[in-house]
């Protein structure tokens, strides 16, 4: 059977140093609020009250904290906006401001609010697996995750330090396009990825830099 999907895509979105907005100030919006600031996100808080973790974040200028009623103009020059409160009014309220200015909203539990979505994430260095089961199940997406997780191997994030210290290299290189996006497959073919289970750095640096090697241009500036 196909699955329908109703419009929503997969996307990351930059937040770093963007306003975003957290209704609510309970131990919801805190995993909320944790998320977008490890994420470099500028964190505006607004609650009738906090609970004692948000208020000590607000305390030591992590993220601004005002104790008092959402308002529309709160949401303006936001990129994202969270609502955590179990207040139906305010919610529905403030998706329909978030929608009229052209803001992403999540809405806690209630997708039919929402414009944006919070998948299961992953992250293991600069490798990141998010899985989302499109609001279906929450906890099923958070199983996934941790399935993918036992699955992945530690070199893979040597790879990935590697391919990054590498990537200016190749684009310095002088290759053809095609030429480019083969090394590029090579650098992470059956052997590379092999070589990721044994975590091993030694051993994957010597795999990418013979991989580089070959297609180094020779005397006369000729691709190989």
């Amino acid at each position: 059977m196909r699955a329908e999907f109703h419009g929503w895509m997969p996307l990351w979105v930059k937040i770093g140093g963007c306003k975003c907005v957290v209704v609510g100030a309970g131990s919801v919006a805190l995993r909320k609020i944790n998320l977008l600031v490890d994420r470099g996100a500028s964190v505006h808080v607004i609650a009738k009250e906090a609970c004692q973790e948000v208020e000590q974040m607000a305390a030591e200028g992590i993220i601004s904290l005002e104790l008092r009623e959402v308002d529309a103009k709160d949401l303006q020059g936001a990129r994202l906006v969270v609502v955590a409160t179990d207040i139906a009014d305010v919610n529905s309220s403030v998706s329909r401001w978030a929608e009229q200015q052209g803001i992403l909203c999540n809405v806690v539990d209630q997708k039919e609010l929402c414009s944006a979505v919070f998948p299961a994430i992953l992250k293991r260095g600069r490798l990141e697996v998010a899985v989302s089961t499109g609001g279906a199940s929450p906890a099923m997406a958070a199983r996934l995750r941790d399935y993918i997780g036992d699955c992945l191997f530690p070199g893979y994030e040597i790879l990935l330090d590697l391919l990054t210290q590498v990537r200016l290299e190749i684009k310095k290189m002088g290759l053809s396009e095609q030429n480019r996006l083969e090394l590029l497959r090579n650098l992470v073919d059956a052997q590379v990825m092999d070589a990721c289970k044994s975590g091993n750095e030694a051993q994957l640096r010597r795999l990418i830099e013979m991989r580089i090697k070959q297609y180094s241009l020779p005397e006369g500036g000729k691709s190989p």
